[in-house]
């Protein structure tokens, strides 16, 4: 399989195997090779279920904004919806001994974590909610004359991989009627674990359980003795375990196992997905929904803007906008323009807090020299212009927590031999950098690369330039300014 495929949910019949990957449904060999998708609706889908007959493929999907129970043909068409629930917890469990879907939900329920179980028709139909009250799975045995025994499997807070060897009231626990005459009693009562999907496999009850530390895959016959272990994963939990009543399969970290018998070992399925891999695909961003400091210059004309950890400059009419911070794993914030066609934020270049000064739109200095340090060089990766923090007194060692000295902000990235420049007076010169005509030695000479880091512990919590645009004021999490 290729590095990015991450596969989950996995059902076996026959010679195939149905699997999610990248919010859709696949099909592939059952020994291994290239997969095709089944369906293409990019919306989180889950546990697809071969039906008996192994023509038709039955899953969730999400429709809306909750999942629904949907049906394709295994050779391509065919969709169509069978629930309409609109509820969150809609789950395809298996089939009942009719070949009917059976689905647990709560969505005619005041509690969501109570989950009933439904049996749908796969032509469409009216759910009839089957009479076991409260469960997270069913799982119907091998009828036996008029006798058809069921497993239960209790309602679970969520899945053990999600609460590690937990052994609290809402543990999962298994409940057997051996008879199929409505009398449940407990399936293996002394085992401290967290016990899930249940399984009928050749006669056993095979299940999920984390009593021995890791989440593995067990079996028992139906009177609960004769207990097997049948994997032994220590670093990841086995996981979406199902079965065709032979064969067992199922997931661990993104990958697909399958045991053929419960005498034989677990075997690693390799499979290739055919697919330019859609989750590696660049998404953009909902800026309004991680909106930060929206905070205008002084002329009205532009705002300094912070969304997603990347820090914008916008003009509320016309002209350019210009990407001041947006380097991959650093997080800026607090931005705030100072004047003169600069802005100030705050950025963790390296894991460290600093403030930082730079030139909007800066022009190029003449010369030839490219270093780092040159001043009114707008690099985009953080690398700003700004003042350094000053040097600590003799006698103070490198962890003294000290506050750096007021430093003017214009001056913080005025090139060497250079006075200030007055504030822009008009929305055209808004984000335009003072002229840089001095030499590139000059501007290496007088400026300083990186920022002014904020002294440790303490975080930026906020910033603000004087109106003059020549000082900043930083105030910290532990109330310092």
């Amino acid at each position: 399989m290729t590095s990015s495929s991450y596969l989950r949910f996995p059902h076996v019949h026959g010679d195939l195997v149905t699997f999610v990957a990248e919010d859709d449904v696949w099909i592939a060999p059952l020994d291994g090779g290239r997969a095709w998708r089944v369906s293409s609706l990019q919306l989180p889908a889950r546990n697809p279920r071969f039906t008996p007959d192994g023509k038709r493929l039955v899953w969730t999907v999400v429709q809306g904004t909750a999942p629904e129970v949907v049906s394709a043909q295994v050779d391509g068409g065919g969709y169509r919806q069978l629930t309409y629930f609109g509820h969150s917890t809609t789950r395809v469990k298996g089939f009942t001994a009719g070949g009917e879907v059976v689905v647990t939900s709560a969505f005619r329920q005041a509690e969501s974590r109570h989950t009933y179980a439904y049996s749908v028709p796969l032509d469409g139909g009216w759910a009839q909610e089957l009479p076991y009250g409260p469960v997270e799975s069913v799982a119907f045995g091998p009828e036996v004359g008029d006798e058809r025994p069921v497993v239960l499997g209790s309602v679970l807070s969520r899945e053990p991989a999600w609460w590690k060897r937990y052994r609290g009231g809402t543990a999962g626990k298994l409940w057997i009627d051996r008879d199929g005459n409505g009398e449940f009693e407990r399936l293996l009562p002394d085992l401290d674990g967290n016990l899930t999907d249940p399984l009928w496999v050749d006669g056993r009850i095979a299940f999920l359980s984390d009593h021995e530390g890791y989440g593995n895959l067990y079996s028992v016959l139906p009177d609960g003795k004769d207990l097997r272990r049948h994997t032994d994963h220590q670093d990841f939990y086995v996981r979406h375990a199902a079965t065709d009543g032979r064969r067992v399969i199922f997931e661990s970290a993104g990958e697909l196992w399958v045991l053929h018998d419960l005498g034989s070992d677990a075997v690693k399925l390799p499979i290739t997905l055919g697919s330019a891999s859609q989750t590696r695909r660049p998404a953009l961003l909902d800026a309004a929904k991680h909106l930060g400091s929206v905070v205008p210059d002084g002329t009205g004309a532009a705002s300094a803007v912070e969304s997603h950890g990347t820090i914008h400059w916008l003009r509320h009419k016309d002209g350019p906008s210009r990407i001041v911070e947006a380097t991959p794993g650093v997080r800026g914030r607090l931005p705030r323009p100072v004047g003169n066609g600069r802005i100030a934020y705050v950025a963790d270049h390296g894991g460290v807090e600093a403030l930082h000064i730079k030139d909007i739109a800066a022009p190029v200095p003449d010369g030839t020299a490219r270093g780092e340090d040159a001043v009114a060089r707008d690099t985009g990766n953080g690398r700003s212009v700004a003042a350094a923090a000053p040097a600590p007194a003799s006698g103070e060692g490198p962890d003294t927590v000290r506050l750096p000295r007021p430093v003017p902000a214009s001056g913080a990235v005025v090139l060497a031999g250079h006075s200030s420049h007055t504030p822009a007076d008009d929305d055209q010169q808004a984000d335009v950098a003072p002229d840089a005509s001095a030499s590139v030695a000059e501007a290496q000479s007088g400026a300083a690369a990186g920022g002014i880091t904020v002294p440790t512990p303490a975080r930026a919590s906020a910033l603000e330039a004087s109106p003059d645009g020549r000082w900043l004021a930083m105030g910290t999490s532990f109330g310092d300014v």
